[in-house]
This record gives C-alpha cells, sequence and structure tokens, in this order.
C-alpha cells in the first residue's frame, strides 16, 4: 500500500495483516481502519475476500474521527473508538456482518457505508478547516513548494503551523510535501500519454534520478519502470488521481495535453 490517506475497510469475508515499521499487524477480520501511512507497506488480504471500503481525505477523517494524524499513523484501528460516532461505528461494523453472510452485496453495502459515514461527519473548526485548504493549495501548486510561499497565506505563528500540520497532516510542512511530491510523481508517471513537459518537471523536481527512485520506493514501494500497465492491484489503484482533486498540477497536465493536440 502507497503512503496514501487513511482507508475505511469492511471485510465481508477473509482477512488482513500488514507489515508496519513497529511489527506486524493482524489478520484483522470485519470493519477496521487502516490509518495515513507515512511509507509505502506490505499489505497481506487472506482470501477468498470480498470487501467495500472508503478513502478519506484530510477533512474527512477529522471530521469523522476527530483523532490527531501524527498519533494514529502506521497501524489498523477498530472503528469502535476511532469513529466519534459510536452508532455509526456499530451501524458499519453491522455492513460488514451482513456483507459476509450474503444478506446484501457490494453495491447495496458501499451505498450503506457511505450513507452511514455522511451522517456522522461533524463540523471543523472554521479556522482549522481554513488552514487545511491553504495546506493542500500549498502542497498542489508545485512539486517543490516554499515554506515562506506558506507562511504568507497564513496569520499564524510557524510553531502554530507545525502544530496543525501535525495534527490535520501528520508530519511538518515540508516533510509532507517531500511524501506529497513523491506519491504526486508515482500518480502522474502512471498515467499513460503523459506530456513531455511535465515528465521533465517531475524528473527535474528532484535531486538527480537516484533521489527519485529512492523516494518513490519509500512513499509507493514503486520504481519509475513499475509504474503504469495494465494492473489492477489494490496498491496501483490507490495511485489515484482523484487522491488530490483538482489541484493545479493535474490542472496544468490538461492544458499540456491540450497544447499538443492543439
Amino acid at each position: 500500500m502507497p503512503s496514501y490517506s487513511p482507508q475505511l475497510m469492511l471485510f465481508g469475508r477473509g482477512a488482513v495483516s500488514s507489515d508496519f515499521p513497529s511489527g506486524t499487524q493482524g489478520p484483522v477480520e470485519g470493519g477496521f481502519f487502516v490509518a495515513q501511512l507515512d511509507q509505502a507497506t506490505p499489505f497481506h488480504v487472506h482470501g477468498p475476500a470480498e470487501m467495500v471500503g472508503v478513502s478519506l481525505n484530510v477533512k474527512g477523517w477529522a471530521a469523522l474521527t476527530g483523532q490527531p494524524v501524527n498519533l494514529t499513523t502506521n497501524r489498523m484501528l477498530p472503528l469502535a473508538g476511532t469513529i466519534a460516532d459510536g452508532d455509526a461505528a456499530a451501524a458499519a461494523d453491522d455492513i460488514a456482518g451482513r456483507l459476509g453472510r450474503g444478506d446484501i452485496d457490494r453495491p447495496q453495502a458501499a451505498s450503506q457505508i457511505a450513507s452511514v459515514l455522511g451522517g456522522a461527519l461533524r463540523k471543523l473548526d472554521p479556522g482549522h478547516e481554513q488552514f487545511i485548504d491553504r495546506m493542500l493549495e500549498w502542497l498542489g501548486n508545485s512539486f517543490n513548494p516554499a515554506l515562506e510561499d506558506l507562511q504568507e497565506t497564513l496569520s499564524m505563528s510557524p510553531r502554530t503551523v507545525q502544530r496543525l500540520a501535525n495534527r490535520y497532516f501528520g508530519r511538518p510542512p515540508i516533510a509532507l510535501a517531500k511524501r506529497y511530491r513523491a506519491v504526486r510523481a508515482a500518480t502522474m508517471l502512471s498515467m499513460p500519454d503523459l506530456p513531455d513537459a511535465i515528465v521533465t518537471e517531475i524528473y527535474n523536481s528532484f535531486y538527480d534520478q537516484a533521489h527519485l527512485i529512492r523516494d518513490l520506493r519509500r512513499y509507493t514501494g514503486r520504481t519509475p519502470k513499475r509504474l503504469g500497465g495494465d494492473t489492477e492491484t489494490l496498491g496501483e489503484k490507490t495511485l489515484d488521481v482523484r487522491g488530490y482533486g483538482n489541484a493545479a498540477l493535474f490542472d496544468r497536465i490538461a492544458e499540456e495535453e491540450a497544447k499538443a493536440k492543439a
């Protein structure tokens, strides 16, 4: 599994174990979270398995759990005690059970868990929500965003910025930018027909090719040669453009493609 946002997984059948830096956890059955990962992590599915899942963005994790990201990374967590709404956690576990018994199919389970989670989201502090938006804009505008640019957009002390970055993103801004750069680079390099200008920009954003390969391996478990193709693994599906919304970097891809076709 790449270093990616938290995942809520409901296994009707099968179980999961994972080799985290602190040691192997699992096998775990039923409903659980794979919290945000700081590095690519071996993820083993013990089948036959049937599951549905939800990928949570920064605001989704905060509104659903209220848990600081830097205190929950690199582990699997039970739904009870992690989802702030205890009734929602119980309802999610029940969906996993009904999926396993065959009372509902995967589309029904997916629809039901979306409804349960939608009703369990809590409002975020408006100032913190604005901070998250500014951080995402900063991360999305460049492969190597300057910390000074972030500070200019926030009326906060550097200490407060670091504290909130740890809480909502799991790492200080500079370390976070490095992880986002690697995952975004891998996501783009896995896209077919990526414009040459974007490929050049990706390679130029790293000190050299060795650093590119090292960071991609660390954060995604892959190298440039292993990206793309027709693979349909869970890890490959997690490297998805939609995981980053309509960030400026991806908008530039569309612009380059349009120029190439003109």
